[in-house]
C-alpha cells in the first residue's frame, strides 16, 4: 500500500484539513501522555495502535480522491459485515456452539426457560458482542438508503435481505449499545428522510418508549445478574477521578484498568477523558465535531436534489449515511470502548469528503468554543449521572 502511494506521488497530493489537524493532535497528545506517565507493556501497545491508526488514516485519505472512493470503501464494509453477520447467525444456531472461526458464544443473551442462549461476536477487534454489534449499526444507514431513489427496484429488493441479516445479527449480539445505536440511527434517518413535524416527533417518541419496553429483557435490563451496568457506572466515576488527578495529561492511554483494578471504562469518551486528560479529550471531541461539521457543509452545498445528477445524488446518500454511521458509532461508544480501526476509517472517510467540498471547511472561534463547551459539558454530565446513580 505504502509503495503504491509513494510511487504514484499520492502523498504529495494530500491537503491537510481541519479534520486531519485534530486527528494529528490526538495522536501527538497520546504520545506526550505516554512519555509523562508510566510505560507498562499495555501502554506501549496502545501507543503502537495509535501509530498504526495514524498510518491507516492517512493511507486512506491519500488513496481516495473523491466521493466515489468513499462509496467503494463503504461497499466493502457492507460486504464484510454481511459475511460475518451470516457467520454469526450460523454460530447462534450451531449445535456445538462453535462459530466458523472457532469462537465460542459469549455469556448472556436471549433467555429460554432458565438458560441463556449466549451472544454472538466474531474474532480479533470484533471479539466481543459490543464491538461486534457496532459494525452493523455503522452499515445500517447505508442499507436503509438503498430503499429510496435513485436506487433501482432490484437493489431495493436485495436490501430487504440485507436489512434482515443486519437486524437479526444485532438481536443475537444482545448488546444494549448496539440496540440503542440502531434505534437512534433508524429514528433519526426516518425523521430527516420523512421531514417529520414536531407533533409527529412526539408521537414517534411515545412509540419508541413502547418499543423499548417490549424489547427482550437482555437488551433493556439494567440489573442483570452480572451487574454489568452497575460496574460500568462505577468505573465511569473512576474516569472523572483520573481527570481530576491529572487534568492536563491524564493517567496515560492504557492505564484505566491499572487505576480501577476491575474493568475498563466501557465508554470511549470517559476512557479518553481519564487517560489523556482534558486537553487530549478536547482534541478528541474536536475530531468528531469537525467530522459532523464536514457532513453538514457537504449537504448544505447541495440544497436542491432535483438539480443533481444520479451520480451526485448517490454521493449525497453516502455522505449523509456516513454522518448517521458515526452518530450510531458514538451512541454505541457510551456502552463499550470503541477506539478501534472502524472509528478511524469513518473519520478518514470524513476527511476525504472535506477535501471535496466546493468551499474548504474553515473553523472560527465559535467552533473552538463549541468544542470546549461540549467537552466540559460531557465531564459535568458524567459527574452528575454517576452521583445520581451511585451517590457521592
Amino acid at each position: 500500500w505504502f509503495m503504491y502511494l509513494f510511487f504514484t506521488n499520492k502523498f504529495q497530493e494530500i491537503k491537510i484539513t481541519s479534520n486531519d489537524r485534530f486527528f494529528i493532535m490526538v495522536v501527538v497528545w497520546v504520545l506526550i501522555s505516554f512519555m509523562i506517565n508510566m510505560r507498562s507493556d499495555l501502554v506501549k501497545f496502545w501507543v503502537y495502535l495509535y501509530v498504526k491508526w495514524f498510518f491507516l488514516y492517512f493511507f486512506i485519505t491519500a488513496t481516495l480522491a473523491n466521493e466515489r472512493g468513499v462509496r467503494s470503501v463503504i461497499k466493502q464494509m457492507i460486504v464484510f459485515s454481511l459475511f460475518i453477520g451470516i457467520a454469526a447467525i450460523s454460530h447462534r444456531h450451531s449445535p456445538d456452539g462453535i462459530g466458523w472461526a472457532g469462537n465460542e458464544l459469549n455469556w448472556g443473551g436471549e433467555i429460554k426457560g432458565d438458560v441463556s442462549l449466549g451472544r454472538v461476536s466474531w474474532i480479533g477487534i470484533f471479539g466481543g458482542p459490543g464491538v461486534f454489534s457496532v459494525l452493523f449499526v455503522t452499515i445500517l444507514p447505508f442499507v436503509l438508503n438503498y430503499f429510496f431513489a435513485p436506487y433501482k427496484k432490484f437493489q431495493k429488493f436485495i436490501s430487504i435481505f440485507t436489512l434482515g441479516i443486519v437486524l437479526l445479527t444485532l438481536f443475537y449480539s444482545g448488546s444494549r449499545g448496539g440496540f440503542l445505536g440502531a434505534l437512534a440511527v433508524t429514528g433519526m434517518f426516518g425523521l430527516i428522510k420523512m421531514k417529520i413535524s414536531l407533533m409527529r416527533l412526539v408521537q414517534i417518541g411515545g412509540f419508541v418508549v413502547v418499543l423499548f419496553s417490549l424489547a427482550p429483557t437482555h437488551l433493556t435490563n439494567m440489573n442483570d445478574k452480572n451487574k454489568s451496568a452497575q460496574h460500568r457506572v462505577e468505573v465511569w466515576a473512576a474516569g472523572s477521578d483520573m481527570l481530576e488527578a491529572n487534568p492536563i495529561f491524564g493517567v496515560g492511554r492504557g492505564n484505566f484498568l491499572a487505576w480501577t483494578r476491575t474493568i475498563i471504562a466501557h465508554n470511549s469518551a470517559v476512557e479518553m477523558m481519564g487517560e489523556i486528560g482534558f486537553v487530549g479529550f478536547y482534541f478528541w471531541v474536536g475530531m468528531i465535531y469537525v467530522f459532523f461539521k464536514t457532513i453538514f457543509a457537504y449537504v448544505r452545498e447541495k440544497p436542491n436534489i432535483e438539480d443533481l445528477s444520479e451520480d451526485e445524488h448517490i454521493n449525497l446518500h453516502y455522505v449523509k449515511g456516513l454522518g448517521f454511521a458515526l452518530m450510531g458509532y458514538i451512541i454505541c461508544s457510551l456502552f463499550v470502548t470503541l477506539e478501534y480501526e472502524t472509528f478511524y476509517i469513518l473519520l478518514a472517510l470524513g476527511s476525504v469528503v472535506s477535501r471535496n467540498l466546493a468551499k474548504p471547511l474553515e473553523l472560527n472561534m465559535l467552533d473552538y468554543r463549541n468544542i470546549l463547551i461540549i467537552a466540559f459539558t460531557y465531564y459535568v454530565f458524567n459527574k452528575i449521572f454517576v452521583y445520581l446513580y451511585i451517590g457521592a
